[in-house]
Formats: C-alpha cells, structure tokens, sequence
C-alpha cells in the first residue's frame, strides 16, 4: 500500500503543479511536495526498520487528507477575484533601499548575540539543577529524554522570552531588508545576515528542532514573497527561488546533523538514519497507533485545541489539557517513535469523518490566503510576511505532527508590538502599520 501511496501523491502533486499554473506558491503544492518526500523516505527505511508495509485503514485516511486538502484548496481559488491592476504605478517609496545607520546596525547584530549568551546561562542552570550534569552531550541528551517524556519542564524567565521575541523579530527584519536591497539594487550587506546564526543556535538549546525548522519557514517566506514581489509571479522566478531554497534546506539537513552531537544521537547513526529518525518515522508510528492502540478523546478536541485551551486557562478558564506528547508506538523488528503525522489529533479528536472535514477546511484557508496574495499587486509588508510564514509552518510539519497549536501563542502577539516598533522606525511612511512617530530617525542619511 505505501508504494501506492507514493505515486498517488505523485499524481495529486502533478495536478496541483498545473492547476495553479506551475507556482510553487500554493498550499497544496507545498504540502504534497513534503508529503512526496516523506513517504519516499519513508519507503527508503522500510529495510532499515524492518517494516513490510502500511495498513490499509492507514493508506485510506492518509491518502484521502491529501486530497480533501487539494479540493479545498481549489475551490477557494474560485472564490478569490483578481484585485491586480495592470494600471497601477509602481510606490517609489516601496521600493526604496532601506537604509540603517552603522552604529544602530551594530546594536540590532548585538542584541541576539546577548540573547543566546543569557539563553544559554539560563538553560545550563536548569540543567544543573535538574542533575543532568556538566558534561554537554550528556547533559542534552539526559535532558531531552525528560523534556519529551515530560518528566521535567523548562521554562524562560519573562524578561529574557521578550528578549527572545525581540532578537527573533531584528532577525527577521535584517533578512527582509537584505533580501529587498539585493533583489531591488543588487546590493549584499551580509552583516544583516548575521542574527541569523544567534537565533538558530538559540532554538537548539531546547534540544528541540522544531523553533529551528519554524524560523526556516519564516526566512523562506521572507525570502519568497520578497523575491516575487517585486519579480512577479512566474515560472521563471520559480526557478531562482527554488534553487536558493533547496540550499537552505541543505544548510537545514547539515544543522540537524550538527546538532545531534549534543544529545549523542549522531554518534550512534548514520547520516541517513538521522534522517529516518525526524522525517519519515511518524508515518509508521501513526500506522501502528491507528492499527493496534488507537483510543478517541474525552472531550471536545482536547489534542486539537491544546494550544488555545491552554492559552484561555492562562485568563481563568478550566479546560481539561491532555499530554504534550504521545507514548512512543513501536513498528516493524526495530522502529519506535512518539511523533504521530499531523492527522493523529484530529483522528482522536472529530474521528475519519472529522479528520476529512478538518483537511477539508485547511486547504480551504489555505488556499483562500495564498490565492488572495498572488491575486494583489498591493504592497506586502515584511510584518505580513512573518505572520505568513508562522502559518505555513504547520502546513510543512503536517506530513510530521500536528504543529497548528503554535498559532495559538500570545508570543505573536507580542512580536506584533516589537514589530511595529520597527516598522515605523526604519520603513517609508506608505509601509507603515500603525502611523506612530518617533522623535529619532534611524534610517542612515
């Protein structure tokens, strides 16, 4: 079944390729395109698990999302008319080069840089005082294992999660004014570039990749609606962007290889294996749980919502919150993960029918948002741009988990404030979200 599984997305993805006019830019592709992969590198690990196949009970509820998600999305590209107009001329001031002064440049390049340094103080005393000892890669891989299994919790101090907010936010308003210099006057100040390398160091402190692969997401965004936004949407733009983007996943695949020596599991497998392990284990955990322990929820989307339940607790409310993770389901002679696809919630939750309804209506929100992007010429700010790409991050981990919850974190909200800040400190007035003045000007003259 999984080898039919394989070219059924195939076929889907194809479809999809032409039906929204050869653009890498839409919901399905995207999300078929990881699929694709995954269950290819799901197939390449069969020998290596020992698996022979999946169920069909899984191959129908896999294979169906798939394509729930794809009619969604089509039918809200009917939905959407086209808001380009071919008479309009281009903003001048959108599309000035963005300037900031050296020494302001060196304190925004500073500030993630004392961001990791604290990030780190603060994560080796919960390592202290949890007893996981001195030694690094022993310490991160002692405290993974409790981070997963949920025998421990770290948290950050207020102070230093705004710092946090602040660093990431820099970070990507650097990367978006990079990418506007190059694209619009072939001009490359790669002291913008370098917040980058704090902020991924800082997701890995978690011991987890998952704040990595969203900051990825985030940066391709930027990167993508930069690029065709002042290119247009084409094919051949296509070309340029996926190849830029094909690089950073290679840069992603050498990070997560790199950063396996601190729990010690790359010492212990192989670089494909590695692989195995983070992309294409969930599909045969999520066939084992649906096959031999699936159970339903007992209450109203108690997985789905963990997130917002979690969140309106947080104000007084009293929503029962399930486990932040899964028990790990073994598969084939070897395999065993706790990471399920991102169809398990909703499988537990709303049950087959539910699931299809759920796919359903992403694709539909999915598609009605990428559609409205590339049917407008109106300008797209940077501040839009993160928000698009927080969004896409779930649509990517789909294949992987359910990571929709991460939309529901008051940490957006406060990175809209931080983002605001900046807006209007370094953009054209035209640009601007909210029209605050400043007495300073840190645009360089």
């Amino acid at each position: 079944m999984i080898y039919i599984l394989f070219i059924y997305i195939l076929v889907l993805l194809i479809y999809s390729w032409f039906a929204n006019k050869k653009e890498i830019f839409s919901a399905s592709f995207l999300y078929l395109f990881i699929s694709f992969i995954w269950v290819g590198l799901a197939i390449s690990s069969m020998d290596f698990y020992g698996v022979n196949d999946i169920h069909i009970n899984t191959f129908y509820i896999v294979s169906l999302s798939f394509l729930f998600f794809l009619l969604g999305e089509q039918i809200a590209t009917k939905t959407v008319s086209n808001n380009r107009n071919s008479n309009k001329q281009p903003n001048d001031n959108d599309r000035k080069y963005i300037e900031i002064k050296l020494f302001i440049l060196i304190i925004m390049i500073i500030v993630p840089f004392i961001n990791l340094y604290l990030s780190y103080i603060s994560f080796k005393s919960f390592l202290m005082s949890n007893g996981f000892g001195t030694d690094l890669t022993v310490a991160f891989a002692l405290a993974r294992d409790a981070l997963t299994n949920g025998r421990v919790v770290y948290n950050k101090s207020m102070l230093l999660s705004q710092l946090g907010l602040i660093s990431s936010v820099i970070s990507f308003f650097l990367f978006y004014s990079y990418c506007r210099n190059d694209i619009l006057y072939k001009k490359k100040n790669y002291l913008r570039l370098i917040p980058i390398i704090p902020l991924v160091l800082e997701s890995l402190l978690s011991t987890s990749r998952n704040g990595f692969i969203r900051y990825f997401c985030i940066l391709a965004i930027i990167y993508l609606l930069t690029y065709k936004k002042y290119k247009e949407w084409s094919v051949q733009s296509n070309k340029k962007v996926l190849r830029n983007i094909i690089v950073i996943f290679v840069i992603i695949i050498v990070v997560f290889r790199l950063s396996g020596t601190l729990t010690g599991k790359t010492q212990k497998l192989g670089l494909l294996e590695n692989i195995y392990m983070y992309f294409s284990n969930s599909l045969f955990a999520f066939d084992s749980f649906i096959n031999t322990h699936f159970y339903t929820s007992d209450f109203f989307a108690k997985n789905s919502f963990r997130s917002l339940y979690l969140l309106l607790n947080q104000f007084g409310a009293n929503f029962p919150i399930s486990d932040q993770f899964f028990s790990a389901y073994r598969f084939g002679l070897t395999g065993s993960d706790n990471i399920l696809t991102g169809l398990c919630n909703p499988m537990i939750d709303f049950g087959f029918i539910g699931t299809l309804l759920t796919r359903f209506l992403l694709g539909f929100i999915y598609g009605r948002i990428f559609t409205k992007i590339k049917k407008s010429n109106a300008p797209i700010n940077w501040i839009y741009m993160f928000y698009i790409g927080c969004f896409v991050y779930p649509l990517l981990m789909m294949p992987i988990a359910d990571s929709l919850g991460s939309l529901c974190n008051l940490g957006l909200l406060y990175s809209l404030v931080y983002m605001i800040i900046i807006d209007n400190m370094f953009l054209p007035d035209e640009y601007k979200i909210m029209n605050i003045k400043f007495r300073f000007n840190l645009r360089k003259r």
